[in-house]
């Protein structure tokens, strides 16, 4: 692997992390805030004692980043973790960086008291299947389910 630092971001990096997280958004087919809306939630994120930012860089430049959330479970009794916005530019892919950024993330959630991390992946990414399955990371009995919410809905029935 090149020279790589991979460290928990701060708020001087998201600029560099609003079009990597874009392109992550924009792959999976969703339609991302505007770039002004995701810094605010990507500032916040950094801010926030509940998540982290993970980063890769290389001269100062980031490639890679896997967000990591922390939950309390009242199943489990315990913390456990959720990754998200993770994404590995196409040119460093295979190189040992995902699994740097993963390990870094899996040593936080340790330090957290974590007993489990979480993650969802879009159905037919077989690559990025195959990638946490060597890390250990299982199918599960859970589907996930969503309702998109507008404004003038609000929560009433």
């Amino acid at each position: 692997m090149a020279d790589v630092t991979v460290r928990l971001a701060t708020e001087k990096d998201v600029p560099q992390l609003v079009p990597l997280v874009r392109s992550l958004v924009e792959s999976c087919g969703e339609q991302p805030p505007s770039d002004d809306k995701m810094a605010g939630v990507i500032a916040r994120q950094i801010e926030d004692k509940d998540h982290e930012y993970i980063v890769a860089e290389s001269e100062g430049r980031i490639f890679g980043c896997v967000l990591v959330c922390y939950y309390l479970s009242t199943w489990a009794g315990a913390p456990y973790a959720m990754l998200q916005d993770f994404i590995v530019e196409e040119g460093w892919r295979n190189q040992g960086v995902g699994s740097t950024m993963l390990a870094y993330a899996r040593s936080r959630a340790r330090l957290r008291k974590c007993v489990r991390i979480d993650l969802i992946i879009k159905a037919g990414r077989e690559d990025a299947k195959r990638f946490f399955r060597r890390w250990g990371f299982v199918p599960t009995d859970r589907e996930l389910l969503r309702v998109k919410l507008s404004p003038q809905q609000g929560n009433a029935r």
